[in-house]
């Protein structure tokens, strides 16, 4: 029996055999599966054998999952060949399919590469060529303020395109269409519900958009739309986005027949010229997740790992920028446009994007990964009345609950160290009265009439 652990992070791949009843598992390399992540404890989970059956007991504090039910901590849940098993970004298999293997060699670690990683290794080759023909190291800070120069780059970059694309294979390319019509859905719940969209790098009417196949990609959209049974509107978002990542899926593979060959070109080539017109021109990787009404946080550690924090858990997006180089310029597009300036002398600033957004970003010598950049965004959804309502109190009975206590003077000071602060004790119009210790700590809404 052999162990399967396989990172969709870091597309690491391993596997260790189940040569005893006990194999250890964790991010220390004294355990037999080692696990090398932060969302990993040191020793996270223990794979037991008992009487030609296996469990996985759940030893650390980080959570194990098994085909998504939570192991709670020194709990045993039996698993079978083949069943998930869930460790930080890690999934982890049984598997009794007898390889043949080294012996001297008990864990064989391979990287294989994802869709993603295919797509930025291509994203990556495209921006080199396209600064070769610009003949520049790097696009100017300011670039996506001069039309002219933008109109320039994309003329270019379509032309690269036209090379670049035959190096997509089909599973690549369908992650490309699976992604490109998940955003277009996206975009579609923020604009509905009211969010301050920033304006795209790629708009109806330019030269590199065709307006049939943009057609063609916003009836499939429709259809997707349709089929997930979205409600659209600001009381609706979460809910809306939720649904997106339970079932979009499912439904893009019922509605891939409609996508013909040459649309699938189309939305492809689309695809990487956006995100090669964000590194360029905008914010890069980051742009399309701070448009994502979920994302609450984004969290860029040196150019090769981006956080994101959605509904209160921070997960690695597995995207990365070209080179620190790239992750400087995009700071600076953040900062300039505010009178703030980020260099060697001054390695630390706090800014905001235009939508209110807080921004630090931290550079050498102070960072020593790379430039580290965090920003903390605002809802981009208005808050609507009924939303309002609903988190006030809006019946009379609750009024003795919300009453604000009338500060009194006090009569006489307690001794230090003593539990009684006061003997002070004050009326309201509601008839209730409290010690003047009760009324420093209780909450102060205008529920109480008294003036």
């Amino acid at each position: 029996m052999r162990v399967i652990a396989y990172s969709q992070l870091s597309d690491v791949r391993q596997e260790v055999e189940l040569k005893t009843d006990l194999l250890r598992i964790g991010r220390d390399a004294a355990n037999d599966l080692e696990l090398p992540s932060p969302f990993v404890s040191r020793e996270h989970a223990r794979i037991l054998k008992h009487d030609g059956d296996y469990f996985i007991e759940n030893v650390g504090l980080n959570g194990t999952l098994v085909d998504d039910q939570v192991v709670g901590v020194g709990e045993q849940v039996k698993i079978a060949v083949g069943q998930e098993i869930q460790i930080g970004e890690w999934a982890l298999y049984l598997s009794d399919e007898d390889v043949a293997r080294p012996t001297s060699e008990a864990i064989r670690i391979r990287r294989e590469k994802t869709p993603l990683s295919k797509a930025m290794e291509i994203e990556k080759k495209t921006h080199a060529e396209l600064l070769r023909r610009l003949n520049l190291r790097t696009v100017d800070v300011e670039a996506q303020d001069d039309p002219r120069y933008v109109s320039h780059i994309k003329a270019h970059l379509n032309d690269i395109l036209d090379t670049a694309i035959s190096e997509v294979d089909d599973e690549t390319g369908w992650f490309l269409v699976e992604q490109q019509l998940k955003r277009d859905v996206i975009t579609e719940i923020s604009r509905r519900a009211g969010s301050k969209m920033r304006p795209p790098l790629l708009k109806q009417g330019d030269s590199v958009l065709d307006p049939q196949y943009e057609a063609g990609l916003l009836r499939v959209r429709d259809l997707l739309v349709s089929d997930l049974g979205l409600k659209f509107g600001p009381d609706h978002v979460k809910e809306d986005v939720e649904r997106i990542d339970e079932r979009f899926h499912e439904e893009f593979n019922r509605e891939a027949p409609q996508v013909t060959e040459s649309l699938w070109v189309y939305i492809v080539r689309r695809y990487l010229m956006k995100d090669i017109l964000d590194i360029v021109c905008g914010l890069g990787p980051i742009q399309d997740l701070l448009d994502m009404p979920n994302v609450t946080e984004v969290m860029v550690v040196g150019p090769s790992k981006i956080y994101i924090e959605e509904r209160g858990v921070i997960r690695n997006t597995g995207r990365s920028f070209f080179s620190d180089e790239v992750v400087h310029t995009v700071i600076e597009r953040i900062v300039t446009p505010i009178g703030r300036r980020i260099d060697r002398s001054s390695p630390i600033v706090d800014a905001r994007l235009p939508d209110g957004s807080r921004v630090n970003a931290t550079i050498a010598p102070l960072s020593l990964c790379g430039p580290v950049l965090t920003i903390r965004k605002f809802s981009e959804v208005p808050t609507s009345a009924s939303s309002r309502s609903r988190t006030r109190p809006s019946s009379s009975s609750s009024r003795s609950t919300w009453c604000a206590w009338r500060p009194g003077r006090p009569t006489s000071r307690a001794r230090a160290g003593t539990a009684s602060a006061t003997s002070c004790r004050t009326p309201c119009a509601c008839g209730r009265t409290a010690s003047s210790s009760a009324k420093s700590a209780a909450p102060r809404p205008s529920t109480c009439s008294r003036p």
